[in-house]
């Protein structure tokens, strides 16, 4: 027996049977295809964003792991300080067993004057401007490029001594400092390749007269910069300031031409025994331990520096000696004001710095 076929209710009477129901349509609408669009769009960028930062996760460890490695390699300590005949001034750590070579420049040049032009070019309105050279808790290298006729107000430093190397125009220099259970206040004028050092809380106050060139002053700071405290000119502060130096290397050329030697290597009083003076009549070295860069910056003279390639110097270079042997030899007699954040303070040749004492002074 077979069940009855099932039968379609009819309509009631009067009325027309309805229209099939239209079947649901196959293909998604517009709406779900943008939505599906956005969706993947978002997957992906999710997978590009985790693959770049996984990639910067493990750049950032490998640089963590050779400053680590950096830190921990052993280091001598900086030998005598005295020059000797081929004018090094510090004998190399001795490699350590094992130990990676160093990819990094062993020495890296940049040419002050060629920078202060083209500040002067692209930005010849700006009051200041400031590059930097090198910079570590330890201590900083930066030139400070001050505007036609910009003064940079009487201001000390609290922890940090500071020794200024005048690149280029001539700087009107304010200094303030205790002596004698009174401040004293002492003005002069500096040329290129003339250093000014101001120990701590010894105040002072820089001022560019000229209305056609830019100043350029090259700042050795150590510890590193610490900013600048502004102060009056009665600050009491300033009381416990030292009085501050003065070199340039004139004498110390003289000498070198009436001697035997290659070179002269002379540490002087600036900087608590941070700064040595090289003047070289045909040829030195320098040496430099991994780890513990020495910056060279040429006052006077030109010739070269021979590290793993020759470098051409002359008058207001300046060079970041990394680690190596470098060689130099002068084309003509040559000055470099050299400056080792590492060195421990030590006496210094007093002789061969003079007091920042070629202008005026007084007392209150």
């Amino acid at each position: 027996m077979t069940d009855p076929p099932i039968e379609a209710p009819s309509a009631p009477a009067g009325r027309s049977p309805a229209a099939p129901a239209a079947p649901l349509a196959s293909a998604p609408s517009a709406q779900v295809t943008v939505y599906r669009v956005l969706v993947g769009a978002l997957v992906a960028a999710a997978f590009v964003e985790a693959a770049l930062f996984t990639r910067l996760l493990a750049d950032q460890r490998a640089l963590v792991a050779e400053l680590r490695a950096r830190a921990e390699a052993p280091l001598s300590a900086s030998a005598a300080s005295s020059a000797s005949a081929s004018g090094s001034t510090r004998v190399a750590a001795p490699a350590a067993s094992g130990a990676r070579v160093d990819a990094r420049p062993d020495v890296t040049i940049s040419d002050l004057s060629g920078r202060l032009a083209e500040i002067e070019r692209d930005f010849p309105d700006a009051p200041d401007s400031s590059v930097t050279f090198f910079n570590s808790p330890r201590a900083s290298v930066h030139m400070h490029v001050m505007g036609r006729e910009q003064i940079c107000p009487l201001h000390l430093h609290r922890a940090s001594f500071e020794a200024t190397a005048i690149v280029s125009s001539v700087a009107h220099v304010t200094n303030v400092f205790g002596k004698d259970g009174a401040l004293v206040t002492r003005t002069a004028d500096y040329a290129p390749g003339a250093v000014i050092s101001s120990p701590p809380e010894c105040g002072h106050e820089w001022v560019n007269p000229s209305k056609q060139h830019k100043l350029g002053n090259l700042v050795f700071a150590a510890p590193a910069f610490d900013l600048n405290q502004y102060v009056r000119k009665d600050d009491p502060r300033m009381l416990k300031g030292a009085e501050p130096l003065f070199y340039e290397p004139t004498a110390d050329l003289d000498a070198l031409a009436n001697g035997a030697e290659p070179s002269r290597l002379r540490k002087l009083d600036l900087m608590d025994g941070r700064m040595s003076a090289l003047v070289v009549k045909t040829t030195a070295r320098i040496e430099v331990a991994p780890g513990r860069p020495i910056v060279a910056y040429v006052l006077r003279g030109q010739g070269w520096l021979d590290g793993a390639e020759p470098h051409a110097i002359k008058a207001t270079t300046l060079a970041v000696i990394d680690h190596g042997s470098i060689g130099v030899r002068a084309e003509q007699p040559t000055a470099l004001l050299l400056f080792d954040a590492f060195a421990e303070p030590a006496p210094a040749a007093k002789s061969a710095v003079t007091p920042a004492a070629q202008g005026s002074s007084s007392a209150r």
